[in-house]
């Protein structure tokens, strides 16, 4: 069963309650479309109703609100919340590994059942929005979203694309994708030259730089590319990104996942959900990843998230799975999880309908 959250509350804050009310009727739509279990938050009542936030959610309270729905059903679920930070704050996580990241902003704690947030139990996506105050945007996605619950037709084929200096290391996570074109590297391929039919596939895969202060994604020169290529070419910007269907995106860009305070021109996520991504799983902060193989990190779980997604498991079980899967990899390999891995876990987030698959049935 599908469980949607919103808070209508916030939802009013932002657009005004006429505007609310159609927010809440597409996401009702949605629900029912799913069989699924819609929930308002300052609306709760009977035995859940002591976790009703009229005045301000506290991430830790709502993480203990999503236990109780789960212990309510005693099935399986999983998770779409509906909005973005404003609506549905993120929770704010301590960063494990010492660098430029002073904490993580992440949904992986609603996506865990337990105190360790590292390890999820839960299939969860969020639908975000974006910074202005028109519910336009949002409203785009839950309608995207249900359409897509209807029409099952989509791309054959895949792109990937990656910074030369990660190119060996890309080459090796994009053989986990089936009926693959070939990988693109930049430099030499840059924003002038990408073209965007290229982008016009059912899976697409980005291992390039990213940024919290720009919307663009960046190659590097490799060691053995030729002393006119660029330093730092642009690969990618939004307005690169032609109208998509179906599409499923994975990441490894830094801050590939940063929507806050970013309208749909200002973030490549948003962008990509708004052109018609299916879902989008990208990192909140700086990934990690090595520039040869083995896989490892980011790598790694984008590696396990594809051969889930390539199976038609719902995206939000496959990120899950990946996680697991990488976790349980690391543990092999090294005996621990080590700080990279544990911020690996955290820092990737689900953008869409976690009960959405490649093929939906």
């Amino acid at each position: 069963m599908n469980i949607i959250l919103t808070h209508k509350g916030n939802l009013v804050k932002k657009y005004g309650k006429d505007t609310t009310s159609k927010v809440l009727n597409a996401i009702k739509e949605l629900a029912n479309l799913k069989d699924g279990k819609f929930y308002i938050i300052d609306r709760l009542k009977g035995t859940l109703a002591k976790f009703n936030f009229k005045t301000r959610i506290e991430p830790e309270k709502l993480k203990t609100f999503f236990d109780a729905i789960e212990k309510n059903f005693k099935i399986k679920l999983d998770f779409l919340i509906v909005g973005g930070n404003s609506i549905i704050p993120f929770y704010i996580t301590e960063n494990p590994t010492p660098d430029q990241d002073r904490y993580l902003l992440t949904d992986a704690p609603y996506a865990s059942s337990d105190n360790d947030y590292l390890i999820p139990q839960r299939a969860l996506g969020r639908i975000p929005d974006s910074t202005p105050k028109s519910p336009d945007f949002l409203l785009h996605l839950i309608e995207q979203a249900i359409d897509y619950h209807r029409k099952l037709k989509g791309y054959q084929s895949s792109f990937g694309y990656s910074a030369s200096v990660w190119k060996e290391a890309s080459s090796e996570v994009f053989k986990a994708i089936k009926n693959t074109e070939q990988l693109k590297i930049c430099p030499p391929c840059n924003v002038k030259n990408l073209k965007k039919n290229w982008l016009k596939k059912r899976l697409l895969y980005f291992n390039l730089h990213g940024s919290k202060a720009s919307p663009n994604w960046y190659g590097q020169r490799a060691a053995d590319d030729p002393d006119n290529f660029p330093v730092y070419p642009i690969a990618i910007a939004p307005t690169s990104i032609p109208t998509l269907k179906r599409t499923v995106i994975y990441s490894e860009a830094c801050y590939g996942a940063w929507i806050f305070e970013k309208t749909k021109i200002e973030s490549m996520a948003l962008r990509f959900l708004e052109k018609g991504a299916m879902a989008f799983v990208g990192s909140t902060a700086i990934a990690y990843g090595p520039p040869h193989p083995p896989s490892r990190e980011a790598d790694l779980l984008g590696k396990y998230f594809f051969q889930y997604v390539e199976k038609c498991i719902p995206f939000g079980d496959a990120l899950k799975n990946a996680k697991i899967d990488f976790a349980k990899k690391m543990v092999r390999t090294q005996g621990f999880l080590d700080d990279d891995d544990k911020k690996t876990l955290l820092e990737f987030q689900l953008y869409g309908d976690p009960s959405l698959t490649l093929l939906n049935k």
